[in-house]
């Protein structure tokens, strides 16, 4: 409690530095008993996974692209299994602006992994990022295949006319980029945009003598292996005449629809020199295996498991999968990883099944586990987001994470999670000690996706808590145990004061205008207007008084302030009219300082010096602290170590959690004249007069803060009393100056 009210006096000081990019927070976490190797990766939805030595130490660490939008490094050690391996973040300055999919390949055979992946504009096509390292920093350059004049860095093929067209692949698909045809350089396979045909795009460097940095691209067959898939399920039809196949289709039946979504992976099971595919598809939780018995170059599909791998525990998982050839233990021998590829309404725990390569072709892969790497991390399902709390009153900093839940292929139920704080104040360790938090799973047909705020909202110096949801509303829990307590909630008030701002409500609590009242400022998804000024948070004015606070739930309504200080997450959107804010607000000296999420994961930076609520806040940065967790970033912050700076923990559509180091100062005791030594009082609690003992404060001059660090009465010490007569019931902060020093310590009226 002392560090909680501490944080909020105004000599607090502020020396973040715009642009700096901050460093990985690390503490132990526990679930279920078990210490997790790297806790804080956020999780995994729709993870494509690739072979990369990262850290040339002649070892292949794995590469992970999540389809939510953020890469992922794993170094690997060379012993074996989930443990491993190592998460490190060291790399991901490096990395180029992708989108829906990306996969590593030494395209030019130098030895360094080059990336291909969807371009983050709009194309349905691959771009192609060349690798390259210097003094042991990895970089990578945008470059095109030959074909025309454009300037634009995709990969390109002739369109039949004369002219070039970009290679298409579908943003739904994955394709494989291997050497088909055994000439040593890489080739594609990808679904047509119809989804009915696998095409072989022939990579000609080398039949043209060209340079090793260069492709060149033709349409090398249109229905690689003959077959088609069906327009309205995962079922294979077969060529009969060596031509490509048609769907058979009965009279009493309609005529299929294409359809787009499917994954390739391609791989040569029996050694024969041509390549087997796997194959994933939209409307199924199955992988596809077709075997290729074609002779002499030409590939023919001649036989299908559709439940692969039929030999062993086939794949079963909702829905749409990818499938990935990579060599997890380190035997030379690439193992099978299957996850999902979409980022809703798939299974998203559990969801990373790794195969071992047995080398025996006609059981080539073993099942080993659903959740290679994802044991070793935080995943609460999706949409998460934290809130730090001291729930047990005991000095250290708690967390509690809300989850959209765990999604199995029918439903989601919603989750408060509570992590305990079992470490020291210096070195905090967190161990999960409630999975249904308040239990509130109860309200799974009420809600979704929930997002919770502690604050004293009624003034009464404990903390209350609130949580807004995905249908705009707020759930408000009041703690009745008192102030230096463990929270205690009895049943929420849902609907709280009628405020409804639209979806995805996140609210956060502060007393904005300066009366003594907590106020509640919510994030929404869309971006609004106001007055010529856009924005996505809204700001609810308290209008009660201490002990009842009071709201008018219609945000058009005076005192309240629809698009507050035109603070928006939308800039550098190019499709939505959505930005999904989720602000965390932070009072320095006399400015409030926003550290606003957003659907695109960055987190912006706004100030707001109380001057003019009713006018814009001045945007510092776009990209605080070069934070970006992919999709729906829900930050909060505190001193969990007890370092004087703020601690960023940040949740996103994941899953999971991920910690940073700010160089935000907290005010607990950073300031050189705050002193660390007690002041000495009685009685407190107290219903009136406060003794100070210690004899050379005797005249020393105080000032009484409330709990949001505003000043409410100030004056000297007087025969080592003060006189708390004129303050209501409540928590409160005396700070004493005496020779250059001032002491701080709580006080309870009552």
């Amino acid at each position: 409690m002392k560090y909680l009210l501490a944080i909020l006096i105004s000599s607090m000081s502020y020396q973040l530095v715009i642009g700096q990019s901050f460093e990985v927070f690390e503490c132990p976490v526990s679930l279920d008993g078990k210490e997790l190797k790297y806790p804080f990766t956020g999780g995994f939805t729709a993870p494509q996974f690739s072979s990369c030595d990262f850290n040339q130490d002649g070892i292949e660490d794995i590469y992970v692209y999540d389809r939510s939008g953020i890469p992922m490094v794993f170094l690997y050690d060379g012993s074996g299994g989930s443990d491993a391996y190592t998460y490190t973040e060291e790399y991901n300055a490096s990395f180029p602006t992708m989108e829906n999919w990306s996969l590593m390949r030494d395209y030019n055979r130098d030895g360094i992994m080059d990336i291909f992946s969807n371009p983050s504009q709009g194309i349905s096509g691959i771009q192609l990022h060349k690798g390259s390292i210097v003094n042991g920093e990895w970089s990578f350059e945008a470059v095109r295949s030959i074909g025309g004049d454009r300037p634009d860095k995709y990969l390109y093929v002739p369109d039949g006319g004369g002219g070039w067209t970009p290679l298409s692949v579908l943003f739904t698909d994955i394709p494989d980029i291997i050497d088909v045809d055994g000439d040593d350089d890489l080739d594609i396979l990808t679904f047509d945009p119809g989804g009915a045909y696998v095409t072989f795009y022939r990579n000609l460097q080398i039949e043209n003598n060209l340079p090793v940095d260069s492709l060149l691209f033709e349409v090398g067959d249109f229905c690689f292996g003959k077959f088609k898939e069906s327009g309205v399920s995962a079922d294979i039809f077969l060529s009969t005449n060596g031509l490509c196949a048609q769907e058979i289709i009965t009279n009493d039946a309609p005529p299929p629809k294409a359809h787009a979504g499917s994954t390739v992976m391609a791989f040569d099971n029996d050694d024969d020199g041509d390549l087997e595919l796997v194959l994933g598809d939209l409307v199924s939780n199955s992988l596809v295996y077709l075997e290729n018995g074609g002779e002499n170059g030409n590939n023919l599909i001649t036989s299908v498991d559709l439940e692969f791998p039929n030999y062993d525990v086939p794949v079963d998982m909702p829905i749409f999968l990818g499938s990935f050839n990579v060599d997890v233990d380190g035997d030379d021998l690439k193992d099978l990883l299957v996850s999902p590829n979409v980022i809703g309404s798939v299974q998203n725990v559990e969801n990373i099944l790794y195969y071992k390569n047995t080398g025996n072709a006609n059981s080539r892969f073993s099942y080993r586990q659903n959740d290679f790497l994802s044991e070793e991390t935080i995943d609460f399902g999706s949409f998460v987001a934290p809130a730090f709390v001291d729930y047990n009153a005991d000095g250290l900093i708690d967390i509690v994470v809300a989850s959209g839940g765990i999604f199995n292929g029918t439903n989601a139920e919603l989750r408060l999670y509570l992590l305990e704080n079992i470490g020291t104040k210096a070195l905090p360790s967190y161990s999960l000690v409630d999975d249904d938090y308040l239990e509130f799973s109860e309200y799974n047909n009420t809600s979704r996706n929930p997002a919770p705020t502690f604050g004293d909202l009624d003034g009464d110096g404990d903390t209350d808590l609130l949580i807004g949801d995905e249908e705009g509303y707020l759930y408000y829990f009041e703690n009745t145990a008192g102030a230096g307590e463990p929270l205690s909630y009895g049943t929420p008030i849902y609907q709280y004061k009628d405020i409804l701002v639209g979806s995805k409500a996140r609210p956060y609590m502060a007393d904005l205008n300066d009366d003594g009242l907590m106020d509640i400022i919510v994030g929404q998804r869309k971006t609004a207007a106001r007055d010529g000024m856009t924005g996505n948070i809204n700001y609810f004015q308290n209008i009660g008084e201490v002990g009842m606070p009071d709201f008018d739930g219609d945000i058009l309504n005076s005192p309240n302030i629809f698009v507050l200080g035109a603070m928006t997450t939308r800039e550098g959107l190019q499709t939505s009219a959505a930005g999904a804010s989720v602000p965390f607000i932070h009072k320095i000296d006399d400015t409030w300082h926003f550290f606003v999420g957003a659907q695109e994961g960055f987190i912006s930076h706004f100030t707001y010096d109380g001057s003019d609520i009713n006018g814009v806040f001045p945007r510092v940065d776009s990209t605080f602290g070069n934070i970006d967790i992919g999709r729906w970033s829900s930050p909060t912050m505190a001193d969990v170590d007890d370092d004087n700076l703020m601690e960023i923990l940040i949740g996103n559509f994941r899953g999971g959690l991920s910690f940073y180091n700010t160089n935000i100062d907290s005010g607990t005791s950073a300031a050189a004249d705050i002193s660390k030594e007690p002041l000495k009082i009685f009685p407190n609690p107290t219903n009136d007069i406060l003794r100070v003992e210690s004899v050379e404060f005797a005249n020393s001059s105080y000032k009484i803060l409330d709990i949001n660090g505003r000043t409410i009465y100030s004056g000297t010490i007087s025969n080592h009393e003060i006189s708390l007569s004129s303050l209501t019931t409540g928590v409160y902060v005396l700070e004493v100056s005496q020779k250059g020093k001032r002491y701080i310590e709580k006080i309870i009226k009552i």
